[in-house]
């Protein structure tokens, strides 16, 4: 993360730790960090493996929750999320 966003300031992101460089970029009212977050964790499209597991309707399933392939599978089949 700190090197995506370390591109939006057109710095080393070695020169700096990942607090300095959010705080830089949400410090400057013509980047977004929000919408740069949603773009780097905001899934397009799924592996094979992926979208076949999750066409099963688990009772229950549990995720990290850092990206949202399993609602993205889940809207494309129809389900409901659990």
């Amino acid at each position: 993360m700190r090197s995506e966003l370390a591109k939006l300031l057109s710095v080393n992101p070695e020169l700096y730790d990942l607090r300095t460089i959010v705080d830089e970029v949400a410090s400057r009212p013509q980047l977004s960090l929000y919408q740069t977050l949603y773009e780097l964790y905001t899934v397009r499209e799924l592996q094979k493996y992926q979208s076949e597991i999750l066409t099963l309707q688990w009772k229950r399933i549990y995720t990290t929750n850092y990206d949202d392939a399993v609602e993205f599978a889940y809207q494309k089949s129809g389900f409901n999320a659990p």
